[in-house]
């Protein structure tokens, strides 16, 4: 009812619209223990992350991606990092992407954000598909198999069949949900699902780190971490060779670049011990002197196996690690 309200009645989109965010407020606040979600309540929080709950709105992305990722991972959203280092990182980030609404904040969008003790409430929109997100992780692990499959089956079709900002806006929005659910399911030490679930989920990933936008690269290189916190150990030792083949192949220094985020994302959850495969694609990777403005994003991938490696092959990882320091001053956090 409140798809077809939002798609045919143009007067009550906004109502409509609020009404949705009080349904996911109310559904976050109440929890739910085990007992399984409804499938509308499903069927509407699908559409809403992908994008067809309001079509009007569908170039919304959350601003929950940055909270989201590992907190070693953030250094891959590049430029955006920095901002939040600085007294007005509201107005810096709404300068670098066009889909945040940092700083958008007033009481005049929701009068409730008096007694909730925030500052501000965010554009009904970005509010939204905040709670979306957040509500998502929730529901996802309660959800039968069977609905985890279609609700990701609909995630990697609306990205298929969408461009431009449109497509970025849903896959920051769906990766988002994604990183949530997945640290929900490791906290609850529960499996991400079934084999068709975890196909379709590793896919996602992987098809993230060709996408145009280096935002979500950098969202699926942190989900390519996360997966191996809901699945077998020989699942993710297979997710870890699909990624380190498109690192070491890939035509698209880009998507070598985000391929060697994933790796080293994947030797964090897994242990660096066993990313013995994933250190001569690193060490080669590091030294491509053709592509120096990306030594910052394959360098944190190379700092987490220094703890791990035996002494022979600590001496001469060091000393490359040192020299791309000396290019890129801001990988220092990586390692110490």
């Amino acid at each position: 009812m409140l798809l077809r309200v939002s798609v045919t009645c143009g007067t009550l989109k906004a109502p409509a619209a609020l009404l949705r965010l009080r349904v996911y407020q109310a559904c976050g606040a109440l929890g739910g223990g085990a007992v399984p979600p409804p499938a509308p309540l499903l069927w509407l929080l699908a559409a809403e992350l992908a994008g067809s709950a309001d079509p009007s709105g569908a170039n919304v992305a959350t601003g929950a991606l940055r909270s989201a990722m590992h907190p070693r991972d953030t250094i891959l959203l590049g430029e955006e990092g920095w901002i939040y280092e600085t007294d007005h990182a509201d107005i810096e980030e709404q300068l670098i992407s066009p889909l945040s609404a940092s700083g958008s904040s007033a009481l005049e969008h929701d009068p409730c954000c008096l007694y909730r003790g925030a500052t501000g409430a965010q554009p009904l929109g970005v509010a939204v598909i905040d709670a979306s997100v957040m509500l998502f992780p929730q529901i996802f692990s309660r959800a039968a198999n069977k609905h985890r499959q279609q609700m990701l089956e609909h995630f990697a079709e609306c990205i298929k069949m969408s461009k431009g900002a449109r497509q970025e806006a849903i896959q920051v929005n769906i990766y988002t949900a994604l990183l949530l659910a997945l640290r929900s399911l490791a906290e609850l030490k529960s499996s991400l699902g079934q084999d068709a679930v975890k196909t379709i989920a590793i896919d996602l990933v992987i098809n993230g780190l060709s996408a145009s936008s280096a935002t979500v690269r950098a969202a699926a290189a942190s989900c390519a971490g996360r997966l191996c916190g809901c699945i077998t150990s020989a699942e993710s030792a297979s997710l870890s060779d699909r990624v380190v083949a498109i690192a070491r192949s890939a035509v698209n220094r880009s998507v070598r670049a985000a391929a060697a985020a994933a790796v080293g994302a994947i030797q964090r959850a897994r242990g660096a011990t066993a990313g013995a495969a994933a250190l001569p694609v690193l060490r080669t990777l590091a030294q491509d002197s053709a592509a120096v403005d990306l030594q910052t994003v394959w360098s944190p991938s190379l700092a987490l196996l220094l703890t791990a490696l035996y002494e022979p092959q600590l001496p001469p990882l060091l000393a490359l690690y040192r020299e791309l320091e000396g290019r890129q001053p801001g990988l220092r956090p990586c390692l110490y």
